[in-house]
């Protein structure tokens, strides 16, 4: 008899900022280890969400109660590992069906002794710099205008084509049946 191999749940996450998204999945399964040693009946497949925050004072985010999905919005000057942890913790503990006042806010002291022993990554996460292009001058622009331009003129020049051509067979084909029509066939 085989055994049925069990399906290992899975971490959904969408990052919609400049954030690594390796560091953020490592800092949500690291917590969500430590959430399993206080709820043990806590599922792994969530879909947790990175967004910015519009607030420049505090990362925030918000949980279905018992449900499987989690929002993150954090910070675009960086963020401590703290309080990234204390986050997701705050926000799995509301996955996990418990209100404000059945847990705490912060990690308790005993957990976060659990967590700094699973991590080894960097203690404080900042956003990647993404480098903008520069601005094109307008000897630059006004040349991408005329090639984009002759591309059209190339295109319709083809379609143009294409239609003489198509003409040409349906007036091939009217004049093969105007002539069978005038023997009588």
């Amino acid at each position: 008899m085989t055994r049925r191999r069990r399906k290992s749940p899975r971490l959904y996450l969408q990052n919609e900022t400049q954030y690594d998204s390796r560091q953020l999945r490592a800092v949500i399964t690291r917590v969500l280890r430590v959430v399993r040693k206080v709820e043990p009946g806590f599922t792994w497949s969530t879909r947790w969400t990175v967004v910015w925050t519009r607030q420049h004072r505090s990362c925030s985010g918000v949980a279905t109660l018992g449900g499987a999905r989690a929002r993150l919005r954090l910070l675009r000057t960086g963020v401590s590992l703290y309080e990234l942890s204390s986050l997701v913790y705050h926000e799995a503990m509301h996955l996990a069906g418990y209100h404000h006042g059945q847990f705490s806010y912060d990690w308790p002291p005993h957990l976060w002794e659990d967590f700094q022993a699973l991590w080894s990554g960097p203690v404080t996460f900042v956003p990647k710099q993404i480098q903008s292009k520069p601005k094109p001058s307008k000897q630059e622009r006004r040349v991408d205008h005329l090639e984009r331009l002759r591309k059209r003129l190339r295109a319709w020049e083809t379609k143009k084509k294409r239609a003489v051509t198509f003409i040409q067979t349906l007036e091939r084909k009217i004049r093969y049946y105007e002539r069978l029509q005038e023997r009588g066939e």
